[in-house]
C-alpha cells in the first residue's frame, strides 16, 4: 500500500517518499508544558506513534523526535501565577508528561528553551525556498 500525504503546499494529496531512501526523519510538536497533560497531548502522541510504527512495520528505518516547548507566553503567565520559575514549573510537568509519553517512546525530545539554538538553525533552513510554507506573518 502506498502511503498518500496531504501536502499544504501544493494542495494536493503526494505519494510519500523519504529524502533518504529507506529512512524516514519525523520531527513532532510535542507537548507545550505550562500544565498537567490533557486528551489533546493524548491524541498528538498516539497519532504520530501510530504513523511512525506504521512506517517502520513497512520497513523503513524511522527517526523519530517530538519537542517539548518549555518557553512561550503561557509557561510564562503560569510560572507567575504559581511564583515559581519557568524552569521550575517545566521540569515538573515535563516530569509528570513522562508518564504518559512512556507508552508512545520519541528517540528524542528536545526542550525549545534549552535548544533554542538548534531550533532557530532549523527554523532557517525550513525558510528556505520550498521547504516550508508562511502563513499570517510566521
Amino acid at each position: 500500500m502506498t502511503l498518500r500525504i496531504y501536502n499544504t503546499l501544493s494542495r494536493e494529496l503526494e505519494a510519500f517518499a523519504p529524502l533518504e531512501p529507506g529512512h524516514v526523519r519525523m520531527y513532532v510538536c510535542g507537548m507545550t508544558v505550562y500544565d498537567y497533560c490533557h486528551l489533546g497531548h493524548a491524541r498528538s502522541m498516539v497519532a504520530f506513534d501510530v504513523v511512525q510504527r506504521w512506517l517502520r512495520a513497512s520497513g523503513l528505518r524511522v527517526t523519530y523526535v517530538r519537542n517539548v516547548t518549555d518557553i512561550d507566553d503561557k509557561i510564562i503567565r503560569r510560572a507567575v501565577e504559581n511564583g515559581e520559575s519557568i524552569r521550575s514549573l517545566t521540569t515538573r510537568m515535563v516530569e509528570l508528561a513522562e508518564i504518559w509519553t512512556a507508552a508512545h517512546p520519541a528517540r528524542g525530545r528536545p526542550r525549545k528553551l534549552s535548544d533554542l539554538g538548534a531550533t532557530v538553525k532549523s527554523a532557517k533552513r525550513l525558510s528556505l525556498p520550498k521547504a516550508a510554507s508562511k502563513t499570517s506573518g510566521s
